[in-house]
């Protein structure tokens, strides 16, 4: 796959993310690729959360054929599983399930995203390394 370009845009009417594929209202922000693969061209549109969380779980995705929707969910499923909710009030333990019926919860895998390195050490399990600050490293 080529990238043909890259851009954030204003939305000047609804789309679709191709990520998570809720709606990108009309006046929001969004990341735009043009993309080139095997002769197709074709656009991705995405919230700019969502390419953020794209960000942080491409390493973790199995994108053997690039990142598409599929991945994103699987991994935000995963990550959620994994590292929120074991922590998550609205999670029922006995029977493995949240009880407000999500798969995953966007803004919590989102939050991890902005404070978190996804990292994996050999064949290890993936854990979340907080993100170093340039005043704590002035500091030791």
């Amino acid at each position: 796959m080529e990238v043909i370009s890259d851009s954030k845009r204003k939305a000047r009417k609804n789309h679709n993310c191709d990520l998570c594929g809720g709606i990108i209202n009309n006046g929001e922000m969004y990341d735009c690729q043009f993309n080139k693969n095997c002769g197709d061209v074709y656009s991705f549109k995405s919230h700019e959360k969502c390419s953020s969380i794209m960000d942080f779980t491409f390493e973790f995705a199995d994108h053997t054929e690039g990142y598409n929707s599929d991945d994103f969910h699987d991994c935000c499923q995963e990550i959620c599983n994994t590292f929120v909710c074991p922590n998550c009030s609205n999670y029922d333990h006995e029977n493995n399930e949240c009880k407000i019926d999500e798969c995953f919860c966007l803004d919590k895998v989102y939050k991890l995203s902005k404070n978190y390195n996804l990292i994996q050490d050999g064949m290890r399990d993936w854990e979340l390394e907080p993100f170093t600050l340039k005043g704590d490293l002035e500091n030791d």
